[in-house]
């Protein structure tokens, strides 16, 4: 049975239902009164003052820029570092000052902001290698270069010298030949000395040494002393400029002295080449006109093509246009590549780093024996501390190596003078000669093609396959020095360190029986072969001491001496005619066992040019709070 409502329920069951949406009504009208008040607020613009100093020693900034963030809207700092600006509550203000880290602060209910910005470490405080010693940036007043070794790798090079074109300003860097694996002329700041302007190479604190046989991915940085300031603690022999080598050196891995992990990288890349832009030959039917108004000019009766060059009827319809030499020449796509692997690890007590690595180019011209160049290095470079005082962490003693070892080969074409030059004589070439033998006397030359108005013409591409286009050379390089450094005082260093370069090179060469025309034909085939080795040392000790006083003078005090002995060595070459086996693969004297007395037997032996240094140096720096 329902129970029957009161009358005091029914009340009370109306009145809450009646207050519940007044209720709710009154929050949500409060709610939107703060927003809006909040929101006033915040749009309402105040002058905000404050001040820019310097976190490093409370100095004023002056010109310190003040912008709204997200705006335009902005100021800048007087000569004491004050700033106004008219800014919001819920604003952002970013302050920033070249040399500075740039900072944001909120304003919110301040009026006065005090800034404090701190330094930004730029590359003026990276360090830059001279001779016998590093210097920060800031502080090198001579003229000198500095190209870091990431930049070199980012080149996609072969050779790091490449790498450096149009990275070292005041430095020409050109290649000798187009040819891969030619080496390179370099001058700084123009002709230095009369007949060598070649600069002097200094690879890891060693004098001396190949720049062409480094691998770009061994690299760290290379530094180029370009004034007489910079250069001079090298005596004269750096009137052309220095050029200072760094490679890559051992990095510690985490901390303490256990052993850590190696890290290992590769890097590598292949690619093509192409020949960019072909120098424009006249063909066959512009040839023949050329020809004609020469002979027109010298009063001479016009030339009968029809009877003097084969196949004429072809070149007069057009259906042939005639051998383009520079194309039959061109390799298409020619090969580049480069691989390195680099290993490098340590602790805090001793680092290691190793590179290996293979480089090759093939030739854009040249073909069918285009040039080719080929590399292999190894690289390892190590550094250990023996004694170190623990208490102020101090090395005492520490040594360490560096060695270098590469191996090259290279073939090439002529690419000396005009009569010694395989892309001249294809430029200059008829372009009525055929490329390859039709007839079947000719087979056994097969790049030669006879030409009944001009016996003495040859072909281009024959005389250079049968001239120059079978040979090889071959390349060692060893490098290496040790050294020892002793600090028994902090910053008193004295280092003495001991380098060794060695080279070896070989040059063999075969040249078969061939006749091309009445003027260019071999008789008798013919073997070279050249072989040369030497090596060179340097040693070095130097007492470098940095001291500071009053915490604002800075010294830095180097004395020195180093001994130098080059030209170690001695050449010994053959040539010889009437090979056994008609290739080059064959061609070695020992296959060439008839001796002649008419001067075709050829044998000689010589000593390098020997020669030494001994030498002293010494120099002092100096620097007020490191302006």
């Amino acid at each position: 049975m329902k129970k029957k409502p009161t009358l005091g329920s029914i009340l009370r069951k109306v009145s809450v239902f009646r207050i519940m949406p007044r209720l709710l009504l009154g929050m949500i009208l409060v709610l939107f009164q703060a927003w809006g008040a909040y929101a006033e607020s915040a749009l309402q613009k105040s002058k905000v003052t404050g001040s820019v100093v310097s976190a490093a020693d409370n100095a004023p900034i002056i010109g310190a820029t003040v912008v709204l963030k997200g705006t335009t809207s902005g100021t800048v700092t007087d000569f004491d570092g004050n700033f106004t600006i008219e800014a919001g509550a819920s604003d952002v203000l970013v302050f920033s000052f070249v040399g500075y880290k740039t900072q944001e602060v909120t304003v919110g209910n301040r009026s006065n902001i005090r800034v404090l910005l701190e330094e930004e470490v730029t590359d003026l405080d990276e360090v830059v290698v001279i001779g016998y010693g590093v210097q920060k940036k800031k502080l090198n007043t001579g003229s000198t270069v500095s190209v870091k070794g990431e930049e070199i790798a980012r080149q996609n090079t072969v050779s790091p010298m490449t790498a450096l074109q149009g990275h070292t300003p005041g430095v020409s860097i050109l290649k000798t030949t187009g040819e891969p694996g030619a080496g390179f002329k370099v001058n700084i700041r123009g002709m230095g000395t009369i007949g060598n302007s070649q600069p002097l190479y200094v690879i890891d604190g060693v004098p001396g040494g190949n720049i062409d046989y480094l691998a770009p991915s061994d690299i760290e940085s290379i530094d180029v002393l370009k004034d007489a300031a910079s250069a001079a603690i090298y005596g004269s022999r750096a009137a052309n400029g220095v050029i200072l080598v760094t490679t890559k050196k051992g990095k510690a891995i985490g901390a303490g002295s256990n052993p850590i992990k190696a890290n290992i990288t590769y890097d590598g890349y292949y690619g093509w080449q192409n020949l960019y832009k072909k120098l424009p030959v006249a063909n066959a039917q512009e040839y023949a006109v050329l020809l004609n108004e020469a002979r027109v000019n010298s009063g001479q009766p016009l030339l009968d093509f029809a009877g003097l060059v084969p196949d004429w009827e072809k070149i007069q319809n057009g259906s042939w246009k005639g051998t383009d030499w520079i194309d039959e020449l061109t390799v298409k796509d020619a090969p580049i590549q480069n691989h390195a692997v680099n290993i490098f690890g340590g602790s805090d007590l001793s680092v290691y780093s190793l590179g290996l690595s293979y480089a090759g180019q093939d030739g854009i011209f040249g073909k069918p024996v285009a040039s080719q160049y080929d590399r292999y290095t190894m690289r390892l470079n190590t550094d250990f501390t023996l004694i170190r005082n623990k208490s102020n962490n101090m090395d005492i003693l520490k040594v360490g190596e560096t060695l270098r070892y590469s191996y090259s080969t290279r073939h090439g074409i002529g690419t000396g003078n005009q009569y010694w030059n395989d892309v001249f004589s294809s430029v200059v070439a008829s372009p009525f000669l055929p490329m390859y033998a039709t007839d079947e006397a000719d087979l056994a030359y097969p790049y030669h093609y006879a030409i009944d108005w001009n016996p003495q013409e040859a072909s281009p591409i024959a005389s250079m396959v049968y001239n120059r286009g079978l040979n090889e050379s071959k390349n060692y390089n060893l490098d290496g020095s040790i050294y020892a450094e002793i600090q028994p005082i902090r910053n008193l260093r004295y280092k003495s360190s001991f380098g060794y370069r060695m080279s070896a090179s070989s040059y063999r060469s075969y040249n078969p029986v061939y006749k091309l025309s009445a003027t260019s034909f071999r008789n008798n085939d013919r073997v070279n072969h050249n072989m040369s080795a030497g090596y060179s040392w340097t040693w070095e000790n130097t007492l470098a001491y940095d001291f500071q006083l009053n915490s604002v003078h800075n010294f830095n005090l180097l004395a020195g001496m180093s001994a130098e002995k080059w030209g170690l060595g001695e050449n010994i070459s053959g040539e010889n005619i009437k090979s056994l086996f008609s290739d080059f693969e064959h061609a070695f004297l020992d296959n060439t066992p008839i001796i002649n007395a008419d001067g075709t037997t050829k044998l000689g032996s010589s000593p390098w040019g020997e020669g030494g240094i001994l030498s002293y140096f010494e120099r002092v720096w100096y620097s007020y709070k490191e302006k």
